[in-house]
């Protein structure tokens, strides 16, 4: 929430999933979303407008909780729910430039 531009929020949130990825050791998976990095950003902007980057914000931090308590069935839950949030965004025109 502390990023300045869609485009800076967007390469935060790419940052906390590739952490995500790294923390499982998912060399695979890692190497999919390096290939796949300016589309996801692309998606990832798309969401940022409105009150996107709080609901991103928020979502992350349920996250982190549910893992720094070893809570696999939350951690399941608010990834599943912050993934759905992220695909409403899939097919959403690019955002405006922000004045």
């Amino acid at each position: 929430a502390d990023a300045p531009t869609i485009a800076a929020c967007a390469a935060a949130d790419l940052a906390f999933h590739v952490r995500l990825i790294d923390l499982t050791g998912n060399k695979t998976l890692k190497d999919v979303y390096r290939i796949m990095e300016p589309v996801i950003l692309r998606l990832m902007e798309n969401g940022k407008g409105g009150h996107g980057r709080d609901l991103a914000v928020e979502s992350h931090r349920q996250i982190v909780a549910a893992l720094r308590r070893g809570d696999r069935l939350a951690f399941q839950f608010y990834m599943t729910d912050h993934l759905q949030q992220g695909r409403l965004f899939i097919d959403s025109p690019a955002p405006r430039a922000e004045q």
